[in-house]
C-alpha cells in the first residue's frame, strides 16, 4: 500500500540426528513398489500390466539409480490388498 517492502532471508543448515553435516549423496533409499494386476473388487477391471510395470520399475531403480536390493520392497496382487 505504502511500497513497504519486507524481505526475509533463511537458510537452513541440514545436519543428520548425531549433529554431522548431511549430505544427500550419502543418503540411503528405500523403494516401495506396488502393482495389482488383479483387485479383489468387482469395481476394478483385471489389468495387465500393473505388476511388469512394477518389476520394470524395480528393475531400472535397482540397475541404474543404485538403490540396494535389500531396500527395496516389491508389493504384487495379493500381497498388496490392504
Amino acid at each position: 500500500m505504502n511500497q513497504n517492502i519486507s524481505l526475509k532471508k533463511f537458510i537452513i543448515d541440514r545436519k543428520n540426528t548425531d549433529g554431522s553435516v548431511y549430505n544427500p549423496a550419502d543418503a540411503k533409499n528405500y523403494l516401495l513398489v506396488i502393482g495389482i494386476n488383479n483387485y479383489t473388487s468387482s469395481t476394478w477391471p483385471v489389468l495387465n500390466n500393473a505388476v511388469a510395470d512394477a518389476e520394470a520399475v524395480r528393475d531400472v531403480l535397482t540397475t541404474k539409480y543404485s538403490f540396494d536390493s535389500s531396500d527395496v520392497t516389491i508389493l504384487l496382487n495379493e500381497e498388496a490388498t490392504r
